[in-house]
């Protein structure tokens, strides 16, 4: 095999960009997928102090509302190519503007899942 060097790695793994209609927002954003950096600094805001003893028997880990918002607004505000937007910005929007929050934290969630296909009815019925 031939050895890997820094710039294909660079190459290979420059986040991916796309653009997306934000129906609440009445327009398009474009976002990308977040650095490595970027994407332990949101789990690290989102796990603010919590261990591997916070755990349950259950897989699941509570989470506090104020530490999942401004984790998610650090979230979206990187992964904002156009527009811009700093997490503090993000916040000092009107309600109004968090539905389209939402959507974008959604589109980042769905990136990668495979689309479910519907399947094809295939009986001679």
């Amino acid at each position: 095999m031939a050895e890997i060097n820094k710039d294909d790695l660079t190459a290979k793994f420059t986040p991916e960009t796309k653009t997306i209609m934000v129906k609440a927002w009445g327009g398009d954003v474009t976002i990308k997928k977040l650095t490595i950096s970027e994407q332990a600094k949101y789990t690290d805001l989102l796990l603010k102090g919590k261990t591997t003893e916070d755990v349950g028997e259950d897989k699941t880990m509570a989470i506090g509302l104020d530490d999942a918002r401004e984790a998610t607004l650090l979230r979206v505000s990187m992964s904002l190519v156009s527009p811009r937007f700093k997490p503090e910005e993000l916040g000092e929007l009107s309600e109004n503007a968090q539905a389209g929050i939402t959507e974008i934290s959604e589109a980042l969630d769905a990136w990668d899942k495979p689309k479910k296909s519907k399947a094809k009815n295939t009986s001679l019925d």
